[in-house]
């Protein structure tokens, strides 16, 4: 959910900033990096503090519409996308500035080519940008997945895994088993298991970019 969402999200986002002034466009790319050297741990306490029940910014902007407050962490309904919004707001700003360097690296002339061809908006985003950006696309889908896989601070500190284990991820799970003298053998198999897939899967994608690069050069 977290990593869809985010390359969505940036490269909209990065289509924007790529058509603002020098000036504005630089105030907005430093803007978006902050949130990218705050660590997963203190992004944790602030947002648990925005969820907070009694206090959080979350419920008190639902009280301006006569909305009844969410217990946004303790309910197996709300308590995952609780999570991914910041981790979303964590890797929105160097995924986003990574898509604009690749929107920039397309020259200009071939959309000046197609708009001669009348082609609209969509036509060009689809059969120009998105063809163009797909190395860039794949990239970041290995990273943002690995990260994602990799992350616990998130989930142990707003949650601890909480409510009924529906916001245990990978790494959350091998701690949580590691620091049970009983369990220690599940811990180490879900390391293994979770390195045999991290792995795998960037082997396939990273193969699939080596081989379009072979056919472009």
């Amino acid at each position: 959910m977290v990593v869809p969402a985010m390359l969505i999200l940036s490269f909209l986002f990065a289509s924007v900033v790529k058509n603002l002034s020098p000036r504005f466009s630089g105030f907005v790319k430093t803007s978006i990096y902050i949130p990218t050297i705050i660590s997963g741990i203190v992004a944790s306490v602030i947002f648990v503090f925005i969820y907070d029940y009694t206090a959080g910014l979350a419920n008190y902007i639902l009280g301006w519409f006569g909305v009844e407050p969410v217990a946004w962490l303790a309910e197996v309904r709300t308590a995952l996308p609780s999570i991914a919004v910041p981790a979303i707001w964590l890797g929105f700003g160097l995924t986003s500035l990574i898509m604009l360097s690749g929107l920039h690296d397309i020259p200009e002339s071939y959309y000046e080519a197609a708009e001669l061809e009348g082609a609209g908006t969509w036509a060009k985003m689809r059969y120009i940008t998105i063809p163009l950006m797909r190395n860039v696309i794949l990239f970041l889908l290995v990273t943002g997945f690995t990260a994602q896989i990799s992350q616990f601070e998130l989930s142990l500190v707003m949650t601890n895994g909480g409510p009924l284990s529906e916001t245990v991820t990978p790494n959350l799970y091998i701690l949580n088993h590691f620091r049970n003298d009983v369990m220690v053998g599940n811990s180490i198999a879900a390391s293994l298991l979770l390195f045999v897939v991290l792995g795998s899967i960037s082997a396939v994608i990273f193969r699939v970019l080596n081989s379009e690069k072979a056919i472009d050069g």
